[in-house]
């Protein structure tokens, strides 16, 4: 197969129109490449981000258009999700090498022109977490009405993050070049490791909890900066908190364990199970507080097998699966129907 036909047959896959023998075929490809370096290490973290999503319009198309796959027999839930979410873990290698090798795409250049690193601003305006590749690897959560902005790439010393409202991240290691969040009151620096910040405008506290690694906390002085006489470490199941009138930094034992079972990466297997009990497993897993508001929604079924996910993860995998959305109230997490997609016929 060249380069052209593989490239059509790539671009026929992404779009759900492959025939079996077609679909096979890919399948003996990315077999045979999975273990050969990622095409995707060659791309800016713009563009990683730019194909993720593509990835995902793709899924989420097939999803709505194709009734043989997203509305038929619910026993074949498990071969759906394996099929359509190992493109996404692929890192886009697949829709690299059909950006590369389509002929309507000119050849780079021998000498590339150095691109600009340029200001990206998010803000979650949805009722759910909002997931967010950054440029180096590392993975922020948002929580609804947070926000967060950041360079397209990160050039510096360190990787530098700003933020307000609640947010959870998982930062890739790298100790020559650290990772600093500067939220209203706090600035919080990290090598690798997993934490929640909390600082949301108006509040009296802010707060930093560590579930994984090492990270240090300081208050920020009147003129934005850290303030290194107030500087502490933290390790897992440990809190910071900044009492905002006072500009005064305590540190100890979390008190809020429970909060912080959800991003746990855990691996669950699901055989012809039913959506409440799932929603039962997830509860007892994470200890949390899941509810369904549609009792047809409750009997929908699905085969499959989550490795190594934490929960806004699975809630990603039912989302896509069963074609629902959910929203965060308080605590609990309020599963629904999506009305914007074609419906399935439940059991």
């Amino acid at each position: 197969m060249d380069k052209t036909q593989l490239a059509e047959l790539l671009d026929r896959y992404a779009k759900g129109a492959c025939t079996p023998e077609e679909t096979d075929a890919i399948d003996t490809w990315y077999q045979k490449h999975q273990a050969a370096d990622d095409f995707s290490k060659t791309l800016t973290g713009a563009e990683r981000q730019l194909l993720e999503n593509k990835i995902l319009r793709g899924i989420h198309s097939q999803m709505e258009g194709n009734p043989s796959q997203a509305g038929g027999p619910l026993t074949r839930r498990k071969t759906i999700i394996h099929k359509l979410w190992r493109p996404v873990t692929a890192a886009a290698a697949a829709l690299a090498l059909i950006g590369l090798f389509l002929p309507d795409r000119p050849f780079a250049p021998t000498h590339p022109a150095i691109e600009l690193a340029e200001e990206i601003q998010l803000t979650n305006t949805t009722k759910h977490l909002l997931k967010r590749l950054l440029p180096d690897g590392s993975v922020v959560w948002l929580n609804p009405n947070s926000s967060i902005s950041y360079s397209s790439k990160f050039r510096n010393k360190t990787r530098d993050v700003s933020m307000k409202g609640i947010c959870f991240f998982e930062v890739s290691k790298d100790a020559a070049h650290p990772f600093i969040i500067n939220s209203t009151h706090l600035v919080t620096k990290v090598w690798g490791t997993s934490f929640r910040v909390s600082d949301i405008d108006n509040t009296h506290a802010a707060s930093v909890t560590v579930v994984s690694g090492k990270v240090s906390v300081s208050t920020k002085t009147s003129t934005g900066t850290a303030g290194k006489m107030k500087e502490v470490m933290l390790y897992p199941r440990q809190q910071a908190v900044c009492q905002a009138t006072g500009n005064v930094l305590y540190h100890g034992p979390t008190t809020d364990t429970a909060s912080l079972y959800l991003w746990r990466h855990v691996s669950l297997s699901f055989e012809n199970a039913r959506l409440s009990q799932i929603v039962s497993v997830l509860n007892g897993q994470f200890g949390a507080h899941i509810k369904v508001d549609n009792s047809e929604l409750n009997n929908a079924v699905l085969d499959a097998d989550m490795s190594d996910l934490n929960l806004p993860d699975i809630l990603d995998v039912l989302k896509a699966a069963l074609r629902l959305n959910y929203e965060i109230s308080g605590k609990e997490i309020i599963l629904q129907k999506n009305t914007r997609m074609k419906p399935i016929h439940y059991k």
